[in-house]
């Protein structure tokens, strides 16, 4: 498969550069394009950090606020602007502080070509009363007109999802048909993704990487209250042949340093440095930076 990484930065340039190192390391030969949605300030440090390890730099142009929201919005723009001229069957859409220990293809192996991936798909009925986009009168009210404008534009009567940004995948089939459609900027991309692709006729596909919606055992591995991955938890997933090769949120820098720019060739070297705890700039007293 021609898979292809957008890699979704705002801040933080070294620790963004640690991670575009690392998806090196993993998946050598795959293109990654940068999608920064940042202050205008922060776009040139931004891109001197990551340098020649993207292939193409794409700024929204919006608030940070929008592009926090609206990551598949911004993926949506990157497509109608620069992506429809690229050759490519998947694209992954890596948050600055997902960490993924292993390849994109060993990762998403399960998923099939023409699907959109999501992370902790549940039923949306089933977690509503415990969801902020649910719980808040003014999202609820929002998502109900959303839900209402598919019902009438493609005749949507399934049971919608409700998902977990980081760790999104698209198909280009899917990106064909959004870059195409009215979207309303309404609601947030945890909500319009799955249900879009549900009125597209297009499977929807949990990446796995939780396996619940709240327990607090995946909420120690993945989450998206801010609570930073400890280290020891990572170091203890990687000795075991089966354990959790994603992470979120991970904002510290893992990579041997070499003027400034991580300095380490291959994953076995990662890996080497992660279990042995050497050479490693990661601390568990260290908090999330975003």
């Amino acid at each position: 498969m021609n898979s292809i990484v957008a890699l979704r930065c705002h801040d933080f340039p070294e620790v963004c550069a640690d991670k575009v190192a690392i998806l090196n390391c993993y998946n050598p030969g795959v293109r990654i394009f940068g999608l920064f949605g940042g202050e205008e300030q922060l776009a040139q440090p931004m891109r001197r950090a990551l340098g020649e390890q993207i292939h193409h730099w794409y700024e929204t142009g919006r608030a940070p606020e929008w592009n926090w929201q609206n990551g598949d919005l911004a993926v949506r723009a990157w497509y109608r602007d620069y992506g429809h001229k690229l050759a490519f069957d998947r694209l992954y859409l890596v948050e600055w502080d997902l960490l993924l220990l292993d390849s994109l293809e060993s990762l998403y192996c399960h998923v099939p070509p023409e699907a959109v991936a999501v992370t902790a798909r549940f039923g949306l009925s089933d977690v509503s009363h415990d969801w902020g986009w649910m719980t808040d009168d003014f999202s609820r009210r929002q998502w109900e007109r959303l839900l209402a404008g598919v019902r009438e534009e493609y005749g949507y009567r399934g049971e919608p999802f409700a998902s977990l940004g980081p760790g999104t995948c698209y198909s280009v089939a899917f990106l064909k048909k959004y870059s195409d459609a009215k979207v309303e900027e309404i609601t947030c991309d945890e909500q319009r993704v799955p249900l879009y692709a549900q009125c597209f006729g297009i499977p929807v596909v949990d990446t796995k990487f939780r396996t619940s919606w709240s327990h607090a055992t995946d909420s120690l591995f993945f989450n998206c209250d801010r609570h930073e991955v400890p280290i020891s938890a990572i170091r203890e997933e990687l000795a075991k042949p089966n354990g959790r090769r994603a992470f979120h949120p991970f904002t510290q820098l893992l990579s041997p340093r070499k003027q400034g720019r991580p300095d380490f060739a291959t994953a076995s070297n990662l890996e080497g440095a992660m279990t042995g705890g050497a050479a490693m700039h990661a601390d568990d007293g260290t908090e999330h930076r975003g």
